[in-house]
């Protein structure tokens, strides 16, 4: 279940994909369920994940997503006994069968094949063999795959008496040579080569726009790319920024040509910087902040009653009383409980908007606090239907039952008259 802040797309368009590995399992292990949450807006997106086992909702987590960005989000999940866990987020879903191990007498591998045979350091190989249960129970399968000796992974299967099913898995090699690929008592050999020598580039013209910035302001940094090789290639190269190593690229650029290029360099640390690339420099300078405690205003919950799992989104605006550019921590507390802290640089005399979201899975009124600003929402309790119906059933019986109370006692004074 994905829960988001207001205006926000459908949930659906931003979960991309879910996996869960391994996808068979013995009773008491581990699998891990991971999400790929995608941002393609403008906007920054708050995302209250929920991990649903077999239709039932179990730990939420809190995901930020700024524009165009792209996160995992990771579940560990038990599976206490034997059987199949429906793994939801959102619409998608996966199934693990989980079984207890079969006896290995009982398992035959057959079948192995690798492909390609040759390939290159670095991409990936498939590795498959059929595994059949010769039992005569239920069980899991877990042939083991080695290579050069050396254990890498595991193939496990969870398969009836008599079934036979292909199991694959993909390995990626780094390093050039021959190896020696194992299952069981079954052998193949995949031979793995060098990559291609890279192509010849030169980076030129090497500049940076704005060339001062405040921290956290994106600088753009512009040069030209020129492939001097008689094949097309893609420059990956690396930045050297404040002391920290920074990739850029791919670029894909034709042979004997020359293209203009260019990324983006985010510096918090005030002071002068040297970009240097491709043997180019450049240098960038972020103005120094002081350290500032902002004031905030206008502080916002909504909504102010909830219940239990949902989402409750706190919004404030906050300013910098300096006249100086200000840095300082804007900080959420949940009953004196810190639950999450923003950084942020303002300038002079300078406010905007902060959000965050907050979930609660326990009735009760919990207390605020937003760098000094208080406030309050209140989860309560989910009231059913059957229960519903069950205090109108009991209204309406204890309304007869007095009705005919009364008629007893007029009845009896007619009576004694």
């Amino acid at each position: 279940i994905l829960a988001l802040t207001a205006a926000t797309p459908d949930p659906a368009s931003l979960l991309q994909a879910l996996t869960v590995a391994p996808e068979a399992a013995a009773p008491g292990d581990v699998v891990v369920a991971r999400g790929v949450l995608v941002n393609s807006g403008a906007d920054r997106l708050v995302a209250a994940v929920t991990l649903l086992v077999d239709g039932r909702p179990g730990r939420t987590r809190s995901v930020v997503l700024e524009a165009g960005e792209t996160r995992t989000v990771s579940f560990h999940v038990l599976v206490p006994e034997a059987g199949d866990y429906t793994i939801g987020m959102e619409a998608l879903e996966a199934v693990i069968r989980v079984a207890p191990p079969l006896d290995p007498l009982a398992v035959q591998e057959t079948d192995l094949r690798v492909s390609p045979s040759t390939a290159t350091a670095g991409t990936a190989v498939q590795v498959s063999l059929r595994v059949t249960n010769t039992g005569e129970r239920l069980g899991l399968a877990r042939p083991l795959l080695r290579l050069n000796g050396v254990l890498a992974t595991g193939l496990p299967v969870v398969l009836g008496p008599g079934e036979s099913a292909r199991v694959e898995v993909s390995v990626t090699l780094r390093r050039a040579g021959a190896y020696r690929v194992e299952v069981g008592g079954l052998e193949a050999t995949v031979v793995v080569k060098r990559p291609s020598p890279p192509v010849a580039f030169i980076v030129e013209e090497l500049s940076v726009e704005p060339r001062t910035v405040d921290p956290g302001q994106p600088a753009r940094v512009a040069f030209k790319l020129t492939n001097r090789s008689d094949a097309p290639g893609t420059f990956t190269g690396v930045m050297e920024v404040g002391g920290e190593s920074l990739p850029v690229g791919p670029f894909q650029v034709p042979e004997r040509t020359t293209l203009p290029a260019e990324t983006q360099v985010t510096l918090f640390a005030g002071g002068r910087h040297t970009i240097r690339l491709g043997g180019q420099e450049a240098t960038l300078v972020v103005r120094r902040a002081v350290r500032t405690t902002f004031r905030v205003t206008e502080l916002r919950v909504e909504p102010r009653e909830v219940k239990r799992g949902r989402p409750v989104l706190v919004r404030a605006t906050i300013e910098n009383p300096r006249e100086t550019l200000g840095v300082g921590n804007v900080t959420l507390k949940v009953d004196d409980l810190v639950v999450e802290t923003e950084r942020v640089w303002l300038g002079p005399g300078a406010s905007k908007e902060v959000e965050f979201t907050v979930v609660e899975t326990e009735v009760g009124t919990y207390e605020l606090d937003l760098n000094g600003a208080r406030s309050d929402f209140t989860v309560k309790r989910t009231v059913s239907l059957a229960t519903i119906g069950g205090l109108i059933g009991g209204a309406v019986l204890l309304a007869a039952t007095g009705a005919f109370t009364i008629w007893l006692q007029r009845r009896g004074r007619l009576r004694s008259a």
